[in-house]
């Protein structure tokens, strides 16, 4: 497979703070051991990891207010490429709060783009694109979009004769797998959610979480994707596709701050689709490059020496 672009969209980006606490607890004033703020989203997220691969691609996204402002202008200061429309309302806040108990997140819902917003954002995702290339559509989708929305940027990305990669979940998921898709990579909770909606029932198992995720991923390719790679925490991820399932446990990392390391994985995927890989010769990779990315404090980052030592001990 030769090299391709990459071109992002991010139907959500968001201004990311995350700080380290002693001891979070509701109802109470802290003082942040550690701060970072920075351009957040999973696209963004995917871009920063695809960065730090040595694959820089662009990131279309709704800008909206001060904080997209903001948002944007971060973005660009760590090298990022965003290529901004316009729109009324909040790019919206996220907090992540770190303690020795794990991770907190508050996020908003963001700002659903008008009509035209939403046309100028398809057009621009269409212009980005030449044939051949890969669209990945990485994120949440701000709460009351209409549902058809994620399908018209699928379509916006096949006129452009691109292959299409979609991270996402709910009702904008399932939109997405009516088109088509080339790969989803859901996590196996987003997973399990889709296939209730579908079926209207949801069976739980006692099964390892990575046993467990390889018949979901068939479950969810049969909605309508050529392939999934289905995230299970720690536990790994599955990849379901023509050839069947393959699966990939996780090496054990002391985990600081887990949000993003699903955004690591679609990284180190899409660049190995770059470089001509298939996606059962990257998943080991990509597993390594997400759990190195849990040892971080902010979402998005990863040590790429760390990922090449845990994927040789994964190897071995």
């Amino acid at each position: 497979m030769p090299a391709v672009g990459i071109v992002l969209f991010a139907p959500n980006p968001g201004l990311d703070r995350t700080i380290a606490v002693d001891d979070h607890r509701l109802g109470h004033e802290h003082r942040a051991r550690r701060t970072d703020l920075r351009a957040g989203g999973k696209a963004i997220n995917v871009a920063r990891a695809l960065r730090a691969l040595g694959v820089d691609a662009p990131v279309v996204a709704p800008v909206a207010g001060p904080t997209g402002d903001a948002m944007l202008a971060l973005a660009r200061a760590e090298g990022l490429t965003v290529d901004p429309v316009p729109c009324a309302g909040l790019t919206r806040s996220t907090l992540a709060v770190l303690d020795a108990g794990g991770v907190t997140v508050y996020n908003d819902s963001g700002s659903v783009p008008a009509d035209d917003e939403a046309a100028a954002l398809e057009r621009a995702v269409e212009a980005a694109l030449g044939a051949g290339d890969l669209l990945v559509v990485a994120g949440s989708w701000p709460r009351g979009t209409p549902p058809d929305r994620l399908h018209a940027v699928v379509m916006a990305g096949r006129r452009a004769g691109a292959r299409i990669v979609v991270d996402t979940s709910g009702r904008p998921l399932a939109a997405a797998l009516r088109a088509g898709p080339d790969l989803v990579c859901p996590n196996l909770e987003e997973a399990r959610a889709l296939l209730a909606e579908a079926t209207g029932s949801l069976t739980m198992d006692s099964q390892a979480p990575l046993d467990a995720a390889a018949p979901v991923a068939r479950a969810v390719r049969h909605q309508g994707s050529e392939a999934v790679v289905l995230s299970a925490g720690r536990a790994g991820a599955v990849l379901a596709d023509a050839e069947g399932t393959a699966a990939v446990p996780a090496p054990r990392v002391q985990a600081r701050n887990p949000v993003g390391a699903g955004d690591c994985l679609v990284a180190a995927l899409v660049a190995g689709c770059d470089a001509g890989r298939g996606l059962r010769e990257t998943l080991a990779w990509a597993v390594a490059v997400a759990s190195a990315s849990c040892e971080t404090f902010a979402a998005g980052d990863f040590d790429v020496e760390r990922a090449r030592e845990l994927a040789a001990v994964s190897a071995a």
